[in-house]
């Protein structure tokens, strides 16, 4: 059916492939479904209804509850669409089970977990002079993170100059055509802050310079913990809601100025909160709940993208705040340790699982401060468990390779 079937940029989008085959073998986009709809039916009859209708739903992780079957769909087509080197399955952008922070799901590309809200579907961004030299879209461009292109150090353009509409290379079927005619790839473009580029190549891999060494987003760490440090940031520093989706330049320069004096940034916000805490409670700290000094401190610092201390900053710097309330004789933030987890709280410290959790209090190795009955369930949002308590109980029993106290406590 392709007589010409293009070689695939490695990080390059699956819908962008689909466009560029279909403009090389003289097919319109929206024709080229119900060609490859009739192709699943000769080949695999059961199949056919399982692929995508349009190009806006062809990818993998569109599908809403299973995509095993689009999958196999996938897998015959890259038979017939692609070339051996590289699949179509390649290019997808697949769910997958990991979480970060509290509770936001993740999309899977090539070994990258992004945080969903973090991968644009529409209105995609696009860098003109990358156009001009290769008229293919990235997935670096999907991501919401990013504002500008590491190559060519300038901004990624969000609107067709002569009509305004916004650039989305899936809605008008074209990788660099805008849907007025007007060639994209000849767009002026304008230089982008030094923090955005470093930002972005930061996201695309790229190994990072001596002089980004001071900030945890530019450290050398996995394209994972910078996209888990921002919406931690994006979650428990300004407290944005899942529902405000815009990731726009101002709030990363904000986001990259706080990470700039790691970890003295939060240890100093930690302590704000810890004087204001103690300073106006109208009552002993002995019933506070933590969450009513800290907020979701320790839920959304969980995955970031992992729950390990050694391998995130966030929750090791948390921790190591926590170990000197609990630990140090004489803190003048001690009464801190007496205020209540609850159930979901425990489990980042202890780093169990609920089912976990609840079995630690059936053995009497965890005890709530409230008095339950012998039928009663615990609210896993109720605050029952002292800091202190279940701090001493990670130390002394839950303390691994990865997440101890040594990784914290200076040797000195």
């Amino acid at each position: 059916m392709f007589l010409i079937r293009p070689d695939p940029e490695f990080d390059e989008s699956l819908e962008s492939y689909i466009i560029r085959l279909a403009e090389a073998n003289r097919f319109r986009v929206k024709k080229l479904f119900p060609h490859l709809g009739k192709l699943l039916q000769k080949q695999h009859g059961n199949l056919a209804g399982a692929m995508a209708t349009e190009l806006s739903r062809f990818n993998l992780y569109h599908a809403n509850i299973s995509s095993s079957k689009r999958y196999w769909a996938l897998h015959l087509l890259s038979e017939l669409c692609c070339k051996e080197r590289i699949s179509l399955l390649e290019m997808a952008v697949l769910k997958t089970s990991r979480n970060f922070g509290e509770k936001h799901t993740a999309l899977f590309w090539k070994g990258l977990d992004i945080p969903r809200i973090f991968f644009r579907s529409e209105d995609i961004p696009i860098c003109p002079q990358c156009l001009k030299e290769k008229p293919y879209i990235p997935v670096f461009w999907h991501i919401s993170l990013v504002k500008a292109c590491p190559k060519h150090r300038t901004l990624l353009i969000y609107s067709c100059p002569q009509c305004g509409q916004k650039t989305d290379y899936i809605r008008n079927g074209g990788t660099s055509i805008c849907a007025c005619g007007f060639d994209l790839s000849s767009t002026v473009v304008k230089p982008a802050d030094s923090k955005l580029i470093r930002l972005a190549e930061q996201i695309y891999g790229f190994k990072p310079g001596a002089n980004g060494q001071g900030n945890l987003l530019f450290r050398e760490s996995s394209t994972e913990a910078v996209f888990g440090a921002v919406l931690w940031f994006r979650q428990w520093v300004e407290k944005k809601s899942d529902e405000e989706l815009l990731v726009n330049e101002a709030f990363l320069l904000r986001c990259i100025e706080f990470f700039d004096d790691w970890p003295s940034c939060l240890i100093s916000r930690l302590d704000k909160l810890t004087f204001e805490g103690l300073e106006y409670s109208e009552r002993s700290l002995k019933g506070t709940s933590f969450r009513s000094i800290f907020g979701a401190l320790l839920k959304v610092s969980r995955y970031l993208p992992d729950d390990q201390l050694e391998k995130n900053e966030v929750l090791k710097t948390v921790f190591s705040f926590l170990d000197q309330i609990v630990f140090q004789n004489g803190h003048p933030y001690s009464e801190i340790s007496l205020t209540l987890l609850d159930s979901f709280e425990a489990c980042v410290v202890l780093g169990v699982s609920i089912r976990q959790l609840a079995r630690l209090i059936e053995d009497g190795l965890l005890h709530p401060c409230k008095q339950l009955k012998d039928s009663e369930e615990i609210n896993p949002a109720t605050p029952l468990f002292r800091l202190k308590d279940v701090f001493v109980l990670w130390s002394v029993a839950f303390q691994s390779r990865h997440s101890n106290r040594n990784i914290y406590l200076s040797r000195w």
